[in-house]
């Protein structure tokens, strides 16, 4: 048996090393590129095998693995050694409120420095607890142990030597009872989301013309204009606790009915209408309604900001090009890099840009290819902007838009209904036996050939 060769890359990595094997990934791996970075010398790897299709890996100068999924270069690197530092030296933030806290010489955060550290309870010196105390409100001990105890009477109050606190519940509905909630709207939306009673709320969207396109409008209309409904559009208008059983739906027509017929003298909003939204808590469960043209529409995710991420774009396509494949997306390159991507490479063609993040990568049309440019000029339907020029509606679907009262220009049924007499036309060409289709190819009249 022949002696093995010796490995060059056994050690130290060097510029020019390869054969190298890498933790935790399969094959080996050669050299592209290095780069120091804080007086320590990094080298970029490509796959020896799959070559530029697949993610580099970036490794020291003992071949430990410092990053992988590396799809461009060092710049991904510095953004990890960015993101590493940031998160070690992160100073919090103090937490902010939108109320007022029962006691302005202590804040969060000094609660959180003495040791207690459970968001449930606000902070209070001994002072505003005996204050809190005399008006009927619950008061705890606070310990450095993270932990608590209620003052039964006011002699324990006198006695502990540490921080105090009250529910923040308690100093909620305090607040509202004392009518200082109209100075802070954002309160009386937070206690109905931490209330332990079934309740509804209302929510009607902000005035402004920023949100004209929003008002009055269902969703079918709101998602055609690709906009979504926001939490951050709405103001907390109203609520009010219920006690009766009722389904659901059965609950969502009351309040309808009642908030267009018989309005509560205390509410301040509009006539229940489309693009209002009701919110049912029961059982400690939330749930929100859009008030849809003809219906009440669920909307799960109405607290939390839609997520920018690809895959809740992706069409269902994948665009091949000689480094990989790539699913899809319909997002644009700016909210791409919005969402942490940035440009990796394109197709052949130029019709497509791929983004990565350094871990996954995805296609999106390229919207400054020339096509496109024209297409965006020319094109009558701007639905169907997909790189053939000049989709226009068909019979059917200018009828359908007739049924739903949209009103159509009679030269777009006239010029829709002369194409489709003229593509039956060549359909009935097509379909002609095979020697006439061939003799027809062979001599073909001028207007014949025009005309296709």
């Amino acid at each position: 048996m022949p002696e093995q060769a010796p490995d060059p890359n056994k050690g130290q990595i060097t510029e020019d090393g390869y054969n190298i094997e890498v933790d935790g990934h399969i094959g080996t791996w050669y050299v592209i590129d290095t780069e120091v970075v804080n007086s320590t010398k990094y080298f970029l790897l490509e796959h020896e095998e799959h070559g530029d299709g697949a993610a580099c890996v970036i490794v020291d100068g003992d071949g430990k693995l410092v990053l992988d999924d590396v799809w461009n270069g060092f710049d991904d690197l510095k953004e990890h050694f960015e993101s590493r530092a940031a998160e070690e030296q992160r100073i919090d933030e103090p937490i902010q409120h939108d109320y007022p806290m029962p006691d302005p010489t202590v804040s969060i955060d000094d609660r959180n420095a003495y040791g207690y550290t459970a968001d449930e309870l606000l902070p209070l010196s001994k002072e505003r607890a005996a204050e809190l105390w005399e008006q009927d409100l619950t008061v705890y001990l606070l310990y450095e142990d993270n932990t608590e105890a209620m003052a039964f009477d006011r002699e324990d109050i006198d006695n502990h030597d540490g921080l105090f606190s009250i529910e923040k519940t308690d100093w909620l509905a305090l607040q509202e009872r004392e009518g200082n909630s109209k100075s802070f709207p954002d309160m009386s939306e937070q206690l109905f989301l931490e209330r332990t009673d079934n309740a509804f709320a209302i929510y009607q969207l902000k005035d402004g013309a920023e949100l004209r396109d929003y008002r009055f409008e269902g969703l079918d209309w709101i998602n055609s204009k690709r906009l979504t409904v926001e939490h951050d559009n709405y103001n907390f208008v109203y609520s009010e606790p219920f006690t009766n059983y009722a389904t659901q739906r059965d609950r969502l027509e009351e309040i309808w009915e009642r908030f267009n017929n018989d309005h509560p003298a205390d509410f301040k909003g509009h006539s229940l209408s489309v693009s209002d939204i009701v919110a049912i808590k029961q059982s400690g469960v939330v749930t929100y309604h859009y008030c849809d043209s003809f219906d009440f529409v669920e909307l799960p995710q109405f607290l939390e900001p839609t997520p920018l991420v690809p895959d809740s774009f992706v069409t269902g396509e994948r665009i091949d090009t000689p480094r990989g494949s790539f699913s899809l997306t319909t997002m644009t390159k700016e909210q791409m890099e919005q969402a942490g991507y940035g440009y990796h490479h394109s197709s052949d063609n130029g019709a497509y840009l791929i983004m990565g993040n350094g871990t996954r990568a995805f296609a999106i049309r390229n919207e400054d290819t020339p096509l496109r440019t024209a297409e965006l000029s020319t094109e009558q339907n701007y639905n169907q902007i997909d790189d053939i020029i000049n989709n226009q509606p068909t019979v059917a679907q200018l009828e359908e838009e007739a049924k739903s009262g949209t009103p159509i220009s009679l030269m777009d049924l006239l010029d829709a209904t002369r194409r489709e007499e003229k593509q039956s036309v060549m359909e009935q060409l097509v379909a002609k036996p095979p020697q006439t289709q061939e003799k027809s190819k062979k001599a073909p009249s001028k207007g014949t050939e025009m005309e296709l």
